[in-house]
């Protein structure tokens, strides 16, 4: 398929090329003939010159350009320019004094063909292609370029959030490999309920967030799950409650993109000496616009700090956020003394179009 496509678009160029050449020619036989008259010969003369100037333009463009202009050696560019100029303006005079000795033109005399005035005049006429061609050759390489520089930021973005997501899941499986041990060494009942609802969660992250996005009610229904491990390992000790508005089931998200600030929430909001501990977690939509919202309480003298550590922590979910809602989100945190709340506000509009039509995002 990439040779294909590589065939087409080489034949493409060569059609842009002669298409190119083609309105180049007629222009100048209409220019010329209609001020000589004398359509039949300029098609001629036209016809010899124009063989010189496609010679003389992709010399220009393909040997001078890459050898000197590229690699910025711009005195031998301007050197070499210049002589090659000078030749080709000398080579299509002899092109007219050849068509004169054939009776074309033959009211031009040696004389006013290699004046200097002649000369200037046709080199005027070669800098005009060169100038043209070599002014559309820059800009279509500085567009390339572009795209090249482009689609490498998109595959440095799709690595990075495929690095930002990777840590998820080990992080997840290692706190609820903690809660069951826990409860094994306790010997609790619980024990084999949290085997099941591993279960679950281990079969939504393997096989739903490969998806670009998943249903709102799918990424809640896992929240709610892990939600209710942690109640499992802390019991009396946390008092936690999720609300959510009416219209969010059918909404589609990025998957696991609010695990990491709920996660947070337990690791630094639960203290089994305190009398009080809670987390209020709320999703809610108005118009275009996602609004969720965590509020836990902090235990005497913690200090909720951004986890460097291994875990994934708030930075990881900043930069997920950053890179699928590049103009589209907003977070706020509020660390105060007795309580940690974020809030983050999505424009559901804005989701970054190019990673998700190009899938840079999914799993693979």
């Amino acid at each position: 398929m990439g040779r294909l496509f590589h065939f087409l678009n080489v034949h493409n160029r060569v059609y842009y090329h002669l298409l190119f050449w083609l309105c180049y020619y007629i222009y100048r036989v209409l220019l010329y003939g209609d001020i000589k008259n004398t359509f039949e010969n300029v098609a001629y003369v036209q016809a010899l010159e124009i063989i010189l100037k496609i010679g003389i333009v992709y010399f220009v463009l393909f040997f001078l350009k890459p050898h000197f202009f590229n690699t910025k050696r711009y005195f031998y560019f301007l050197l070499t320019l210049v002589i090659t100029i000078c030749v080709a303006s000398y080579l299509q005079l002899y092109i007219i004094w050849f068509c004169v000795n054939l009776g074309i033109y033959a009211e031009l005399s040696y004389e006013q063909i290699f004046s200097r005035w002649k000369f200037f005049s046709t080199m005027g006429h070669i800098n005009s292609i060169l100038f043209v061609t070599f002014v559309i050759k820059v800009v279509k390489e500085a567009f390339e370029n572009a795209q090249v520089n482009s689609n490498l930021l998109k595959e440095k973005l799709e690595a990075e959030l495929q690095f930002l997501k990777s840590q998820i899941n080990p992080h997840f499986f290692f706190n609820t490999l903690n809660n069951l041990y826990s409860l094994t060494i306790k010997k609790s009942g619980h024990a084999p309920q949290v085997v099941l609802m591993l279960s679950d969660l281990m079969s939504y992250m393997i096989y739903d967030t490969v998806n670009q996005t998943v249903k709102f009610s799918k990424e809640l229904k896992f929240i709610e799950n892990y939600v209710e491990l942690e109640k499992l390992r802390y019991g009396d000790f946390i008092k936690v409650t999720i609300s959510v508005s009416e219209d969010l089931g059918e909404l589609d998200i990025p998957p696991l993109l609010f695990l990491p600030f709920i996660e947070n929430a337990f690791k630094h909001g639960v203290a089994k000496g305190e009398s009080i501990n809670f987390i209020e977690i709320s999703f809610d939509v108005r118009g275009d616009k996602l609004y969720f919202t965590v509020l836990n309480t902090k235990p005497s003298g913690t200090r909720i700090e951004e986890d460097k550590n291994g875990g994934i922590g708030l930075v990881n979910a900043k930069r997920r956020l950053a890179i699928l809602y590049p103009n589209g989100h907003k977070m706020k945190i509020d660390n105060g003394v007795q309580s940690f709340k974020v809030e983050v506000t999505i424009d559901l509009k804005n989701l970054n179009q190019e990673m998700h039509e190009n899938k840079l995002y999914s799993s693979r």
